[in-house]
């Protein structure tokens, strides 16, 4: 029991920060997407979100993407060999949302 109350803890910090960073469901799950392909030294480009249509069709897909622009997590970089190609990778600041949920995960909080 222990330890699927500690997870729920963690749940509820884990919306609490991306709730503080106006991340919205479907775009925390396509944030970690992105950076978990990056971390992995795979690419991850606006074609490959747009083939999941789990996520939603490719209007609302490529507003999710716009958003997380926008709101400085992601940056869009078109390929040099094809300008048609966009890769998708996260920036400092997706970096450091995930450092600090995966400190929350570990009991610690991070510094300021």
């Amino acid at each position: 029991m222990n330890s699927i109350v500690q997870y729920l803890i963690y749940s509820l910090k884990e919306e609490e920060i991306y709730q503080s960073n106006r991340i919205q469901h479907k775009e925390s799950y396509i944030l970690r997407l992105i950076t978990l392909a990056y971390l992995t030294d795979k690419t991850m480009r606006v074609s490959d979100l747009l083939q999941n249509k789990d996520l939603g069709s490719g209007p609302t897909i490529q507003s999710y993407i716009t958003q997380l622009v926008l709101k400085q997590f992601v940056i869009r970089k078109a390929s040099e060999d094809d300008k048609r190609v966009q890769f998708l990778i996260p920036t400092d600041n997706a970096i450091n949302l995930f450092r600090e949920l995966s400190a929350r995960l570990n009991g610690q909080k991070m510094a300021d």
